[in-house]
């Protein structure tokens, strides 16, 4: 896995090979504001297209934002957007044990509404990227 960003908040990996683009998130990631917030998920949505990976994995196991309906729709409206024209149709996703983080992400990908790509939660990684590779 090549480095791709180094940040308190989160680490961005590239698997050229398997042509995932992972995103690891920190615990420090429940200090951010909105804006820094917002402002992490487009340098990520940027180097996701930098990248041309195919597929996502998105390790939320260390998420500590919780994610406000605000946030969520302006998620949708921008980011979603963005992974839709790069031609993403698989997502996975480790979650947090820490609920409220949790379920603000479920409720943030539950807004996505087109059905343009796949998203499905994991609680290992092998398995989510067995499921990115279409290995079952």
């Amino acid at each position: 896995m090549k480095l791709l960003r180094e940040h308190k908040v989160r680490s961005s990996f590239l698997d050229e090979e398997k042509q995932i683009f992972k995103d690891v998130w920190h615990p420090a990631s429940g200090d951010l504001s909105v804006s820094e917030f917002q402002n992490e998920v487009q340098i990520q949505a940027d180097l996701m297209k930098e990248s041309g990976a195919s597929r996502i994995l998105i390790d939320a196991t260390n998420f500590h934002y919780s994610i406000v309906p605000e946030v969520q729709d302006w998620i949708v409206d921008n980011i979603f957007t963005q992974w839709t024209a790069m031609g993403i149709k698989k997502i996975a996703m480790m979650v947090s044990s820490e609920m409220i983080s949790q379920l603000s992400i479920e409720q943030t990908f539950e807004e996505e509404k087109s059905d343009v790509f796949r998203t499905f939660y994991f609680d290992n990684e092998a398995k989510a990227v067995n499921w990115l590779l279409d290995i079952y």
